[in-house]
């Protein structure tokens, strides 16, 4: 047992990846992502009467549904506002796609390389593409998502700001975020089974200590480093005030996502690739 863990620590430690070897590999497979994508929508909606539909009604009816529970049975308000129905919905719909995409992302991603064995049986295939492709069909929700949210918006304000056009700044490395933790999580729950177990619990808690349903300005002093430690936090923020208020993001803010988002890739995929010659073995 130590003799494999010694052999996978070298291996991790002599790989060659530069920092655009994970950008690299996607690109040159870009056809073969697209048909796993594809397989992808054809197998979760297969056998469904509204197929594709399901990818509105589903957001919209956590929309309905959190905001009655949060307005009716739960009053709260908005920040200092005077519990303004409109407001509150629009800021809780924000939070609800950000987590949804950080959930549907990283939901499967330990037992993602384990119900497709018959792709780790082939040396030649890109299995990190198994966790881009789950990546994109989240990204798409996600995105659907966020046209109902500006859709919302326009019927409630009867404007849209131009600031959304920066939305690519702030959702971009997000997703480089998430795709690092993917190929982390696969790779990981390939060895460690319990991980399946334990991620359902770990997103749950993600949702409430994010600032989904109140902002992040409520949040006492003394908890302020659990919002510093939680990489939901800045891209709800962005969102929220890039769509709902109108505000550019700073250039501190986009240099930060863009680090941390450049990082998390490169080590996911580094990781990746240390431990994926034992899959085939353990699977």
């Amino acid at each position: 047992m130590i003799a494999k863990q010694t052999s996978r620590l070298t291996a991790l430690l002599s790989l060659r990846v530069t920092p655009l070897t994970p950008f690299s590999v996607i690109w040159n497979n870009k056809h073969l992502l697209r048909r796993l994508v594809s397989q992808e929508v054809q197998s979760r909606y297969r056998g469904s009467l509204l197929g594709v539909v399901w990818s509105v009604l589903v957001p919209l009816s956590q929309l309905l549904v959190f905001t009655f529970i949060f307005t009716s049975v739960i009053p709260s308000r908005w920040g200092s506002n005077s519990g303004n129905v409109g407001e509150f919905s629009l800021n809780l719909f924000v939070g609800l796609i950000v987590y949804g995409l950080f959930s549907e992302a990283l939901g499967r991603a330990p037992m993602l390389l384990l119900e497709n064995p018959s792709y780790l049986k082939k040396v030649v295939f890109p299995v990190e593409l198994l966790g881009v492709s789950a990546l994109i069909l989240a990204l798409v929700n996600a995105l659907i998502s966020l046209v109902i949210l500006l859709v919302f918006q326009f019927a409630s304000t009867g404007a849209i700001s131009v600031t959304v056009i920066a939305l690519p700044l702030v959702i971009i490395p997000f997703v480089l975020l998430l795709c690092g933790l993917i190929w982390f999580l696969c790779a990981t729950g390939v060895y460690v089974r319990d991980l399946r177990y334990a991620i359902g619990p770990i997103l749950s808690l993600f949702m409430f200590l994010s600032p989904v349903f109140y902002p992040a300005s409520s949040l006492p002093s003394e908890f302020a480093w659990i919002f510093a430690l939680n990489p939901l936090v800045p891209a709800i923020e962005q969102v929220r005030a890039i769509v709902l208020y109108g505000q550019w993001p700073t250039m501190r803010s986009i240099l930060e996502m863009w680090t941390i988002g450049l990082i998390s890739i490169w080590l996911g995929y580094l990781w990746f690739s240390g431990t994926r010659r034992g899959f085939a073995d353990v699977v």
